[in-house]
């Protein structure tokens, strides 16, 4: 499952968000993994120095990720 905040005003089509999103926009998705024994530390709500990737078809747009334990679930920000 996952949650998902736009920075800007989107409206759903078959291209998805990420096509959609201005040059100053932000995205932020969190995926809320199944229950099982947590493998990651407790989250740490901290901005990496550098981006983990970049967005997928959007070379020029760093993509940022954050995983940990809340609650005894793994997420990933």
């Amino acid at each position: 499952m996952a949650a998902l905040a736009l920075s800007w005003r989107y409206r759903p089509d078959s291209g998805g968000w990420a096509n959609s999103m201005p040059r100053d926009g932000i995205a932020v998705q969190v995926w809320f993994f199944p229950k099982k024994t947590p493998r990651f530390p407790p989250l740490k709500l901290a901005m990496p120095r550098s981006p983990a990737t970049t967005l997928e078809g959007a070379p020029d747009t760093p993509e940022y990720r954050i995983r940990g334990r809340v609650n005894g679930h793994d997420v990933e920000v």
